[in-house]
């Protein structure tokens, strides 16, 4: 999750392309490909990813109206949790290193 994020980025192998929207944006900043190149125009899209943590239940991320760059070499994504926080799914945003409101100190999950 980043909330600093100015868009939705999903990239690399990991996710699924569902719905390409036909937009397209170029994808200024945040990109780990070739940085000699022009930075790219990548397509706005809905993608799905399953997400495995250790001992819990494995679940599905679909995220809707986001960049998608396909390159494998881009190894991270950017989700802005706010749309999903709308429709009551709920996220802990505690840095590493901090407390939240129940004491609980943030992890890396």
């Amino acid at each position: 999750m980043d909330t600093g994020a100015d868009q939705s980025t999903c990239g690399g192998n990991a996710w699924i392309p569902l719905y390409d929207t036909g937009e397209k944006v170029r994808c200024n900043g945040y990109y780990q490909g070739d940085k000699t190149q022009e930075v790219p125009v990548v397509p706005i899209m809905s993608l799905v990813t399953c997400i495995e943590v250790a001992n819990e239940e494995p679940f599905l991320i679909l995220i809707h109206q986001a960049c998608y760059i396909k390159d494998e070499n881009q190894t991270e994504s950017l989700c802005l949790p706010y749309q999903a926080m709308e429709h009551e799914v709920k996220f802990d945003l505690t840095p590493l290193g901090q407390l939240n409101e129940s004491g609980t100190p943030g992890k890396n999950v």
